[in-house]
């Protein structure tokens, strides 16, 4: 009996998750960013400045730095959204290039011409039609403005807010959960988790940093364009483990197809391969193993579940929660 109350509850709570996905995610982000950012309210609270005014300035420092940097990726999104047609001329020139070096081999030279004839081309073009039509439309955008616009006023709301009143919403948690005797056990382990998700997260802003920064040098040694835009983008998504360099070099791979020829295409995704290699292999470990070990098996799974839940924000978060859960377990 017990087992299945256990379940219902658990997938009841999960359901409501992914119901509530639009205004739970940005609020646990917001709740998150006031974690790492905590340091930096402490330090204005010493110096004299009230709480409520700590809280904002911290609020408007957070929102400028956002600005800040989607102000430098800009260009790099417009840019992609007018080579989209550029893109798909060189990969099909590509498709036509491979069909037409097997079409060459004498003994799959029927079964070639049988699959990728003129239905294998008609093909090749709907699918790059159907890849154009992925981009949204004017009304699309229209439609998704709100929703956005909610979801910042729900993590402007949610930090602002958590910033003010965290010590007492951390006591009235801990009084509700294991009575006041025992409040002050529970209240030592939160701020352990908070210590240790502001240090795990100043140290990875650090390293993916100096990630950037060698992938701007690199990609300004190679000569291509926008080279701090890639840099500024590569340090975000690397925030997001596996998903997120994955996605650069995806990008990397289409961008050096159009800006170099040959195996000169390959140089940048390669580049920033070998400097994540290095990152994730040696620099990562020997930083962040100082204030959590975190199974890999664990963190794979933290970010394909919450990614599944909630999208993109949920795996920005994934790795705060995990690294909040494992602190207050075992703490």
């Amino acid at each position: 009996m017990r087992v299945c109350l256990i379940t219902i509850a658990t997938l009841a709570v999960l359901a409501g998750l992914d119901y509530i996905a639009n205004i739970a995610a940005p609020f646990v982000l917001s709740v998150f960013t006031g974690i790492i950012l905590l340091p930096l309210t402490k330090r204005l609270q010493r110096i004299g400045i009230p709480r409520g005014l700590s809280a904002i300035i911290v609020l408007i420092v957070a929102v400028f730095v956002l600005a800040a940097l989607i102000f430098l990726i800009e260009p790099l999104v417009w840019r992609l959204v007018d080579v989209i047609p550029r893109i798909r001329w060189e990969m099909k020139s590509m498709i036509g290039d491979f069909r037409a070096f097997v079409q060459g081999l004498d003994q799959i030279s029927t079964e070639v011409e049988q699959t990728l004839g003129e239905g294998g081309a008609a093909g090749a073009a709907e699918e790059g039609d159907a890849a154009a039509s992925v981009m949204p439309s004017l009304s699309d955008t229209l439609f998704m403005a709100p929703l956005v616009a909610s979801q910042v006023l729900i993590f402007v709301g949610g930090f602002f807010f958590f910033l003010i009143g965290r010590e007492d919403l951390y006591r009235s948690i801990a009084v509700r959960c294991v009575g006041e005797h025992h409040c002050n056990a529970v209240l030592d382990r939160i701020r352990h988790a908070e210590r240790l998700v502001a240090r795990y997260f100043i140290t990875v802003t650090m390293i993916n940093a100096g990630l950037g920064a060698c992938l701007a040098g690199v990609l300004t040694l190679l000569g291509m364009d926008y080279a701090l835009v890639w840099g500024a983008a590569a340090m975000l998504l690397n925030y997001v483990i596996y998903l997120g360099p994955t996605v650069v070099i995806g990008a990397l791979l289409v961008a050096g197809l159009l800006a170099f020829d040959g195996l000169m295409s390959f140089a940048p995704a390669l580049a920033f391969f070998l400097i994540n290699m290095v990152e994730a292999q040696f620099v990562t470990p020997s930083l962040v193993g100082k204030h959590v070990d975190l199974n890999p098996m664990l963190v794979f799974l933290s970010i394909v579940f919450w990614f599944f839940l909630w999208g993109p924000l949920g795996a920005i978060v994934a790795i705060p929660i995990l690294v909040a859960t494992v602190s207050l377990i075992e703490g």
